[in-house]
């Protein structure tokens, strides 16, 4: 996918949050890119799950394995997003806040 493809779908999931009704799923406010993230990596990283999640959330039935099933997605996505920030910027992260 390029990025093109993944702006529109990031356009495309970041509509339907905002025109969200009674029947969308709430964990899906989770996947949208944000602006605090680094450009790069972990930006396309993010893309790449936020497509996964709305594609599954549009195709699968509602359901208690469903929502588990998005729950973990949304656990891996945490993680992976994480480990592709380069070390030098996860720096800042680990350093005592001035006090």
């Amino acid at each position: 996918m390029d990025f093109d493809e993944m702006s529109k779908v990031s356009r495309e999931l970041e509509d339907s949050n905002s025109n969200s009704n009674s029947n969308s799923n709430p964990i899906m406010q989770w996947f949208h890119v944000g602006d605090h993230l680094s450009a790069g990596l972990p930006r396309k990283v993010m893309r790449l799950f936020m497509r996964t999640a709305a594609e599954l959330d549009k195709e699968v039935p509602d359901g208690p394995e469903k929502s588990a099933g998005l729950r973990k997605l949304l656990e891996a996505k945490d993680c992976l997003v994480r480990a592709s920030i380069p070390p030098k910027d996860r720096s800042a992260e680990l350093e005592d806040p001035p006090a």
